[in-house]
């Protein structure tokens, strides 16, 4: 049985694995998943795995002393499975791979899966993966190049009260704006007196968020285009008002990578320790439990 560990590993410590991996002609595949693929589509290629899955079976049972005299069932039981999964692969997928399926179509930067025997990794990227492949081996160029680009990355960090704006290259901050807002808490109370409160509130968070986007432009420049992708951090009430009042940020809907939700009140070290994660790849490792299972 396949025991999953999940961990996250910084950019030089995914490159380490990598190249530890690296075995184009061993007994395995080598999946690539862009983002924005169909349920159907990741269904048809994770199928590669669970077609091989099935190939292995099928070669412990023949090599059974109960069962060497069956090998035309076997072959019968080969060709049937074969058009299952020409026919059925979305279910094939969710019901032999599920765990694998679910992570790979909810990916929003792609995944990509190395399967032997009895290893299996799933790599989901920092980055969005950009073509889709099936290759035998283990082969980590693709990811390591992708990996390896000197990206230009925003970093909007923010909640009502705080923000954290950065841009980095690589792994470097190369500029950076932390500062504050004066932001009332919502006022409890009924009445007239709570509607004033709340007006004089709506204008605080207008003032705060119009000098975030100004300082978004400052760090940035008046084009954007050269930024390779925007990552945003905080709330996500703060950030949604952000997005609503700055206008500078639409250009950038089609470079968003995913919220880092859970940060906490934006700091410059918190904005150093966010460059850290977004460079960062989370690593799915399956291994065969049991007696004989490599450590």
């Amino acid at each position: 049985m396949l025991v999953a560990r999940r961990y996250s590993l910084s950019r030089q410590k995914t490159l380490a694995l990598l190249d530890s991996l690296e075995a184009p002609g061993a007994a395995a595949w080598s999946l690539y998943f862009p983002p924005g693929l169909s349920p159907q589509e990741c269904a048809e290629y994770l199928s590669v795995l669970a077609h091989a899955n099935q190939q292995k079976i099928l070669r412990f049972a023949q090599n059974d002393r109960h069962v060497q005299n069956d090998r035309h069932v076997q072959n019968d039981r080969h060709a049937q499975n074969d058009r299952h999964a020409q026919n059925d692969r979305l279910s094939e997928a969710r019901e032999g791979l599920p765990e694998l399926f679910e992570l790979v179509s909810g990916s929003r930067t792609g995944a990509v899966v190395f399967s032997g025997e009895s290893q299996r990794y799933l790599f989901l990227p920092p980055f969005p993966v950009g073509e889709k492949r099936v290759e035998p081996g283990i082969v980590t160029g693709p990811l390591k190049e992708l990996i390896s680009r000197e990206l230009r990355v925003a970093l909007v960090l923010v909640r009502l009260g705080a923000y954290a704006v950065g841009l980095c290259r690589g792994e470097h901050l190369v500029a950076s704006k932390v500062g504050t807002g004066n932001i009332h808490a919502r006022h409890r109370q009924g009445g007239s007196s709570a509607a004033r409160f709340a007006r004089h509130r709506e204008k605080q968070i207008e003032s705060f968020v119009t000098r975030v986007c100004g300082h978004v432009q400052e760090i940035l420049g008046a084009d954007g285009r050269w930024v390779n992708y925007i990552a945003y951090g905080g709330s996500n009430t703060a950030i949604l008002l952000l997005e609503k009042r700055c206008p500078y940020l639409r250009q950038f809907e089609d470079r968003r990578l995913p919220a880092l939700l859970d940060v906490a009140e934006p700091r410059q070290r918190v904005l150093e320790g966010a460059v850290t994660r977004i460079w960062s790849s989370t690593v799915i490792e399956w291994r065969e439990d049991g007696p004989g299972a490599s450590p």
